[in-house]
């Protein structure tokens, strides 16, 4: 059995070494006929026009939404008292048994209803934080589409294969950014500067190398 299984063995082993040449050649191939370039796609999604608008129209839904949060919380807040008061209200030594009884009773339902309206709005949070993220995702996808459409047909036009986010790129060089066509496509100046997000001003502007070194 030991002599009948050497055989095998290197069978399997030249199997293996076809596989491995056969994957080099197919990855040789690739490397030699795919023209790649790089997009800074980050840069183009917050130069893009809809984006400034799409961030107005997410602040304005958020304005909504605390709004209506704000008033249920407002009556949470009521109940919040009611019950604390009622509760109050039963440590009174003036309260005869039957006055204290109903005075638990009233408690325990003043804590009912206040409990129902922090439930509520707990909910109502929960509802209003998915449909913010949700009317976020489907702006973001919008623009992101549109860029990604154009990135195509330029592409195409340079007779590109393949396109990569600049973002997980560790070198390329300068002439394989297809940055600037991405943003002139979009009526956008390349050397626009990126409003910075957290404060509304104006950032740096962009690098005119943006290779890594």
């Amino acid at each position: 059995m030991v002599r009948n299984s050497r055989p095998k063995r290197r069978r399997m082993k030249r199997m293996n070494l076809v596989q491995i040449i056969g994957i080099a050649a197919v990855a040789t191939v690739c490397s030699a006929t795919a023209q790649i370039a790089v997009v800074d796609f980050e840069r183009v999604v917050k130069l893009h026009p809809n984006t400034a608008g799409d961030r107005k129209t997410i602040e304005e839904v958020y304005t909504t939404l605390k709004s209506e949060g704000d008033i249920k919380a407002a009556k949470v807040s009521k109940a919040v008292k009611a019950f604390e008061e009622a509760a109050q209200a039963i440590q009174s030594p003036v309260l005869s048994e039957a006055a204290r009884k109903k005075a638990e009773t009233d408690a325990k339902q003043k804590y009912d209803e206040a409990k129902a309206e922090s439930d509520e709005l707990k909910q109502l949070e929960d509802l209003h934080r998915m449909q913010l993220n949700e009317r976020e995702r489907k702006l973001l996808k919008r623009t992101t589409d549109a860029i990604r459409a154009v990135v195509k047909t330029i592409a195409d036009e340079k007779k590109i294969t393949i396109v990569l986010p600049t973002a997980p790129v560790l070198y390329y060089d300068e002439t394989l950014d297809l940055t600037a066509d991405v943003l002139r496509a979009l009526g956008v100046d390349p050397a626009a500067v990126v409003p910075d997000d957290a404060t509304g001003k104006e950032a740096a502007p962009a690098k005119t190398d943006p290779a890594p070194r």
